[in-house]
């Protein structure tokens, strides 16, 4: 805040003014004062009731001044006073000056503006309606205007506790903050209020200091109309905003409530509105870091300009949404999550977007990490829900709904390492994929039998490890899953879900070859004709690691591309237990996928068995249990028989038809 220059009144009249020192011009034609001294017994007051009146304009330390019986012309000017008290009482009292400041104190003061009729206006540039020092209260429930440019309506700095009850405080020339408070005060707007600019660069209410606080209360009224023109602006930190009335800017280029310092707190409660009409103007924006911003049930904040946002978090920013974000402009976003921010859509609340190409849920490109929860409601009626378009590790939980109509994905996240879990739903109209995981190492948890809805692609997990895990409950198509490597088909453990301890089930209709997929116990792998996927046996202890005690079901026509190992000790033979091969089913040996270990015995001289060729046969289910015993034990014999030797000849030999393949196995397994 600034500090008054304390010089003699009669030698020069200066007042300070937004943001500088400026001059006002003395009236040429001074009236007898309409604010008099009440005191008596104060310096300088009536020593005979019975005398003429003492003027108040330039009232002394500890003085108090009464406006009450008509409007004075010169108003009160004393910098250098501290602890003075101005009443103007309605509905007769009143001050109005033109080219003067209405009321300039030092520390201590005390102002009261009551009735709702007379005022403390002033006309002419550079001149405030009410500045005064430290240390200051002040109560509004008449009014307090200016025109001119750069006249501030009311000026206060530190420690001020400011109330605008029933009353109106108003600028109307450019670069005129309706009011300015300082570090430690205390503003409150309530009842029938209106504080408000038109002009343009005039903040409504700026609290320029650190840990002070605003509260507008139901039937209040913060706005402004001119450009560049912000509600409420708050440059100190660790200060307060609580919103129950109404925050708005009617023009382009202003934010509602803008925040530029560190650990802000913004609440916005039952029937609180914060919007803006503008183009490009937000409804809350922070630039700072560790704001905590909280959306009540009732709330609400909302924009109607293109390319605006309704909420931009600042950095490690916590976002709550119990009550309504809405956006009805083309190109503009709901939310806007800086660097290691949250966000948070309770039960109740919701991000609704309407306007073409607008996103709910937008991940600043440059931030590192993110988190979001929806437990109520996200939709982007024309554009997409949620969106990270950078490098950033978001951590998404979908526990409500959410829902995109553009044809872009739905959640669509960028190259960091990503996580999203769905527990609710997620729905897409035209999007295909619904969701984009893209380059990272992402993982997909699908918990919810109301689950992914879209026309094509449910997810592609992009570049990078990908893993999906499908414990839904329901059947899922592989074909609409694309990039993962590891595909998990667990049981729905979603406790208010309608599938809760149901098994998944995965049928593979294309080909998963180089992709994982592993079955827990009470779910199902069907592999449809036309399907393929890499199968593992049974661990060396017997477990099923592959099936991870679930089932796996190949149908005539499906493919198994059998991944068996040599082993020596516990278990040799590999078998595929909870598995069942249909006659029919198409089982692949790739090469080097068995080999056997160098031998001792000088007769054989076998340093290494190796099956080198590719092949594809056909297997009965009792040969295809059967195929990796005969296997292991053909790699673990130091000696062959001439039939096993013929046998292993032909296999190693030659890439034979599915006939030959059949009966060389069959016969291996005999022989051994």
């Amino acid at each position: 805040m600034r500090n008054y220059l304390r010089i003699s009144v009669l030698a020069l009249a200066l007042v300070f003014s937004s943001g500088a020192l400026r001059p006002f011009r003395l009236s040429t034609s001074r009236v007898l004062a309409a604010c008099i001294v009440e005191d008596p017994a104060a310096p300088g007051g009536l020593t005979d009731p019975d005398a003429e009146p003492i003027p108040g304009n330039t009232p002394t330390s500890g003085q108090t001044i009464i406006c009450g019986e008509d409007l004075d012309a010169q108003g009160i000017f004393a910098p250098e006073a501290s602890d003075v008290t101005v009443e103007v009482q309605g509905p007769a009292g009143g001050i109005s000056v033109t080219d003067l400041p209405g009321i300039v104190l030092g520390d201590g003061a005390v102002v009261t503006v009551s009735g709702p009729t007379r005022p403390v206006t002033t006309a002419g540039d550079g001149v405030v309606g009410i500045q005064v020092l430290s240390g200051a209260t002040i109560t509004i429930g008449g009014i307090v205007s200016t025109t001119g440019m750069e006249s501030a309506g009311i000026d206060a700095e530190g420690n001020t506790t400011l109330t605008i009850n029933d009353g109106k405080v108003t600028t109307e020339g450019s670069s005129s903050p309706a009011v300015t408070v300082g570090s430690g005060s205390t503003v409150n707007v309530t009842g029938d209020s209106t504080v408000a600019t038109t002009g343009n660069g005039s903040d409504a209410i700026a609290l320029s200091g650190e840990n002070s606080t605003l509260s507008v209360g139901s039937g209040a009224s913060v706005s402004t109309a001119g450009s560049g023109s912000n509600p409420i602006q708050v440059n100190g930190a660790n200060s307060a905003v609580t919103i129950d009335g109404s925050v708005s800017s009617a023009a382009s280029g202003a934010a509602a409530l803008r925040g530029t310092a560190a650990n802000l707190v913004i609440s916005v409660g039952s029937g609180g509105v914060v919007s803006t009409q503008g183009a490009g103007a937000n409804a809350i924006e922070l630039s700072s870091t560790g704001a905590t911003i909280t959306i009540g049930s009732g709330g609400e904040v909302s924009i109607a300009g293109s390319g605006s946002m309704a909420i931009v978090s600042g950095r490690n920013a916590t976002v709550t949404i119990n009550g309504q974000v809405a956006s009805t402009a083309p190109s503009s976003q709901g939310v806007v999550l800086q660097e290691g921010s949250s966000l948070t859509v309770g039960a109740e609340g919701s991000i609704n977007t309407s306007g073409a190409g607008s996103s709910a849920v937008v991940i600043n490109e440059s931030a590192s990490t993110a988190n979001v929860t929806v437990n109520g409601s996200v939709s982007a009626a024309e554009g997409q829900a949620i969106v990270d378009p950078g490098s950033t590790n978001s951590t998404v939980v979908i526990n409500g709904r959410v829902a995109g109509g553009s044809s872009e994905p739905t959640v669509a996240l960028g190259a960091g390492n990503d996580t999203v879990t769905v527990n609710g739903s997620l729905q897409a109209t035209g999007a295909s994929p619904v969701i984009d995981l893209g380059a990272g190492n992402d993982t997909l948890t699908d918990n919810s039998s109301q689950t992914i809805e879209g026309p094509g692609l449910l997810a592609t997990g992009g570049e990078g490890t990908d893993t999906l895990n499908l414990n839904n409950g329901k059947p899922n198509d592989s074909s609409r899953y694309r990039e993962f490597e590891t595909t998990n088909v667990g049981t729905n453990n979603n406790p208010g879900d309608p599938a809760n301890g149901m098994g998944s089930t995965l049928n593979v209709t294309n080909s998963q070859v180089g992709n994982r997929i592993n079955v827990q116990a009470g779910s199902q792998v069907n592999v449809l004709t036309g399907g393929t996927i890499e199968l593992r046996p049974d661990d060396a202890a017997g477990n099923g690691s592959g099936q991870q005690g679930g089932t796996t079901r190949f149908d005539p026509g499906a493919t198994a591309n059998v991944q068996t190992e040599n082993r020596t000790g516990v278990q040799p033979t590999q078998e595929f237990s909870n598995t069942t091969f249909a006659d029919g089913t198409i089982v692949n040996a790739t090469s080097n996928f068995v080999r056997g270990t160098p031998s001792n015995n000088p007769t054989t001289g076998r340093g290494e068995i190796a099956l080198q060729s590719d092949f594809t046969h056909r297997l009965t289910t009792e040969n295809a249990l059967r195929f990796g015993a005969a296997l292991n034990a053909l790699a673990d014999s130091d000696v062959l028989s001439p039939l096993q030797q013929a046998a292993l000849d032909t296999l190693v030999g030659q890439a034979p038809d599915a006939e030959e393949a059949e009966a060389v196995i069959s016969q291996l397994a005999g022989e051994i």
